[in-house]
């Protein structure tokens, strides 16, 4: 019998959407990018 150990405990990753298009933003050091339609936020603007 084998016995499957998951590792549960990772924190779940914040997903931000695009104001312009609501595709799911990439972050890139302190912006955040639409890939989609290149709208991007700085750190600035949050």
């Amino acid at each position: 019998m084998a016995l499957l150990v998951l590792n549960v405990k990772e924190k779940p990753e914040k997903r931000v959407l695009c104001e312009i298009c609501s595709t799911e933003m990439t972050e890139r050091h302190c912006r955040l990018v639409c890939l989609n339609c290149g709208f991007k936020w700085d750190c600035s603007d949050r």
